[in-house]
């Protein structure tokens, strides 16, 4: 067995790619990159033995090689398949002995013919600058292509002080050539994480493309039936929380209306389909939509629950459904300018009079949070007392809100501790196309390797227990959490929250406010650290913390679900006032 073999790796030949280079046959060579490149996408490497750094420095050497050459000329569709795979192109080079793709995009930069290909290197991992300018100048279509998919990088590059400058940078910056955008669903989701600023500048630009060129340009429908909803959701079953926190709103419309789930994607057999009379399942392709089904339904009001996480929500956003469209908090920010008329949320989170900075529907509060919360399928172990060698923080937090101002704040932490903690981030899915280890280097460049580590993806009833073993939980910040405090909480640990201005960043706030642990409510950088410190310092007031919990009724408090039949009210009188 070869060692590729024991490995689980693609076959991979490099005599075999220099005979089909001096054969010219350029697609052949592509297509067996394009596979070995897939293959790194769908892997989770947790560590890197000697055979494997072998093979991905020797597969990185031919490739780079190879691909630098001029005399390699792809076609345009090849050229868009490699920008496509640019993000894990520079996490193999961040692992590798080459640490990014510099050399070859200098040697790629000078060839204006192959700017295809520069662009499938050029990455906010490259010191190396290359004139943005001159990238649309030369190729505005293609530019435009990799602009938009250069978006991928946040959900692992904040960590990195200069990789975020490097994305910040890319986000804001524009030329007139720029007027074309692919990747819909990154640039959206990517624009809450980078800076909060950035939400209404790029989703204004997605939003009026996508209504320019991909919406019909009349509407689904001209008569609606006042009996007729439509739910759009992306993530409508049991597992997901997104279903947990809206479905028995949904449940509560049931008995007077007739319900219509459109889920976005592929038909799954997970989908939940109680409460409704229909599902249409619909997909994209090429960034646009077959909109025949949703013709002559009559719906007189759309309710989304998650605009942005994937490319047929904010395409079916932007186009008018009904005479009312509305969204909830699935996705808890603003589409800044899509076709949505209401954003329904909870009173005892928002400002309201910060709702035109924040919000371009216009806002309906509920009288509570917005959601309304379930208890975690998960059986406590009551009173067990896990016994850790040093404070073990929880930090639930997908890796898009681990940032660089984050991290500084828990190596600040670390300096004023004796012994300092070990901090568990929770990462989940969102350590995609075999991140780990690439995301692990980038946060040790701020927090020592020791200080910390990293959770992929586990089974959740595993997540829950790992989590019950921690001492307490940490916030993040500037995207808080919501359904990790409840968990949190739930598990009876002692919970830092870091309290801003926008739904995402003050609903944990509220969940602390409800179960009487105000003290743990921060405002300001200096008060989390400080707060954060006197948990892990004062052990009696970590278990007296923890024994607060143990008094709350969670059921009149985190899970009250007193509000779902002020959801229903709120959707009774919008679809009354209709004429």
């Amino acid at each position: 067995m070869s060692t590729s073999q024991k490995l689980n790796l693609p076959d991979f030949k490099p005599h075999e790619i220099l005979d089909l280079f001096l054969a010219q046959k350029t697609e052949a060579i592509a297509t067996q990159y394009l596979s070995i490149l897939d293959h790194f996408k769908q892997r989770t490497d947790r560590q890197i033995t000697i055979p494997l750094q072998t093979y991905i420095d020797q597969f990185l050497g031919n490739f780079f090689y190879t691909f630098s050459q001029a005399k390699l000329v792809l076609p345009e569709d090849y050229l868009r398949a490699f920008i496509r795979r640019n993000k894990i192109i520079a996490t193999l080079a961040a692992i590798s002995s080459f640490q990014n793709t510099d050399p070859y995009l200098k040697i790629l930069s000078t060839q204006p013919e192959n700017l295809g290909k520069a662009l499938a290197l050029y990455s906010p991992r490259n010191e190396f600058y290359f004139d943005y300018n001159k990238i649309f100048t030369t190729n505005p279509d293609l530019a435009c292509y990799w602009y938009s998919y250069i978006f991928s990088h946040y959900a692992t590059g904040l960590a990195h002080e200069n990789i975020a400058k490097r994305i910040y940078f890319h986000a804001t910056y524009d030329h007139p050539n720029l007027t074309r955008f692919y990747n819909y669903p990154d640039i959206y989701c990517s624009a809450t994480y980078i800076a909060p600023n950035l939400d209404r500048l790029l989703k204004y630009k997605i939003n009026l493309f996508v209504q320019q060129s991909s919406a019909p340009q009349t509407n689904a429908q001209q008569q609606y039936d006042k009996k007729k909803i439509a739910i759009v959701s992306s993530s409508w079953s049991p597992q997901s929380s997104i279903y947990r926190n809206l479905s028995t709103y949904i449940a509560a419309l049931a008995n007077k209306y007739e319900l219509t789930l459109i889920y976005c994607g592929e038909k799954n057999e997970l989908v939940d389909q109680d409460f409704f009379k229909q599902i249409i399942y619909i997909k994209a392709k090429d960034n646009s939509l077959n909109y025949d089904q949703l013709h002559g339904n009559q719906f007189s009001l759309i309710y989304f629950t998650d605009i942005g996480v994937n490319t047929e929500s904010i395409l079916l956003a932007n186009f008018r459904l009904s005479p009312i469209q509305c969204c909830g908090l699935g996705h808890p920010v603003s589409t800044y300018g899509a076709k949505i008329d209401y954003f329904i949320s909870g009173q005892t989170v928002e400002i309201p009079t910060e709702s035109t900075q924040f919000y371009s529907e216009n806002l309906i509060l509920l009288p509570n949070l917005g959601v309304v919360h379930h208890p975690p399928p998960y059986q406590r172990r009551e009173r067990q007392h896990f016994q850790n060698s040093r404070i073990i923080i929880n930090c639930p937090w997908s890796a898009q809100k681990i940032n660089f101002s984050l991290l500084k704040t828990l190596k600040r932490i670390t300096e004023k501790t004796p012994e300092p903690p070990l901090f568990r981030f929770f990462c989940g899915h969102s350590l995609n196309q075999n991140s780990y280890l690439v995301f692990t280097q980038d946060i040790a460049s701020v927090l020592p390797r020791e200080y910390f580590e990293l959770v992929p993806a586990i089974a959740n009833q595993d997540y829950l227990a790992l989590m019950e073993t921690g001492d307490m939980t940490l916030d993040s910040f500037h995207v808080g959490g919501c359904h990790s405090i409840i968990e949190s909480l739930y598990l009876y640990k002692p919970t830092v929250v870091f309290e801003g201005d926008r739904w995402y960043n003050r609903v944990g706030a509220q969940l602390l406010r409800q179960v009487g642990l105000m003290d743990l409510i921060a405002t300001t950088k200096k008060d989390y650290i400080h707060m954060a410190l006197k948990l892990i310092l004062d052990k009696k007031y970590r278990q007296t913390v923890g024994d607060r919990l143990r008094e709350v009724d969670f059921e009149k408090t985190i899970f009250n679900t007193t509000e779902i039949q002020s959801f229903k009210k709120a959707i009774d009188s919008l679809i009354a006032n209709l004429r």
